[in-house]
């Protein structure tokens, strides 16, 4: 569902193409700890930003895998999430409140405050969940985001800022080989 948030991008094309998907809500993409994939953005999304089938033979995901190993159709998973997402906020394929396992009263703020202060050391670093499939021609991939992101981009990494976005937002390019 949440790969719904990038637009196609299609090889042949050589003229800027807009990666987001501005009719997806941006407080709608969700990442699976524990999990890593890749998201082929050159095939058709599978769900509708409103969380309805668009292809129901699109495989955007790829390589998907829980403990280096591949997931397959027969695992099952329980996942941890908010109160809005587990009652079907969103519109996410089985996030209906039919399926909740556990409830608390508590926020994920709360729990993840009391787990970080009876850990005492905490391991932070940052480990991939997922990255985009290279694509092998050279297209010109683009999204807006924040001015302060100009620092971030450049020599050594693979976001250039290319000019003013709307809005007060900057316009970025990503290489995706």
């Amino acid at each position: 569902m949440s790969a719904g948030q990038f637009n196609r991008i299609d090889p042949a094309v050589t003229t800027p193409q807009l990666l987001i998907n501005p009719a997806f809500p941006t407080y709608n993409y969700d990442v699976i700890d524990g999990v890593t994939y890749r998201i082929d953005v050159t095939q058709p999304a599978r769900y509708t930003p409103q969380g309805q089938i668009a292809d129901a033979q699109a495989r955007r995901i790829v390589d998907l895998t829980f403990r280096g190993r591949p997931v397959t159709d027969t695992m099952e998973f329980v996942g941890a999430t908010n109160n809005y997402r587990a009652s079907g906020g969103g519109n996410f394929p089985g996030m209906d409140g039919s399926k909740i396992v556990f409830e608390t009263v508590e926020t994920n703020q709360e729990i993840i405050k009391d787990w970080l202060i009876a850990q005492k050391n905490v391991d932070a670093t940052v480990t991939p969940i997922w990255s985009f499939v290279p694509i092998a021609t050279p297209v010109q991939v683009v999204f807006e985001s924040s001015p302060e992101a100009k620092s971030l981009t450049g020599a050594g990494t693979r976001t250039r800022h290319v000019g003013e976005g709307k809005n007060g937002f900057e316009l970025y390019a990503l290489t995706l080989r």
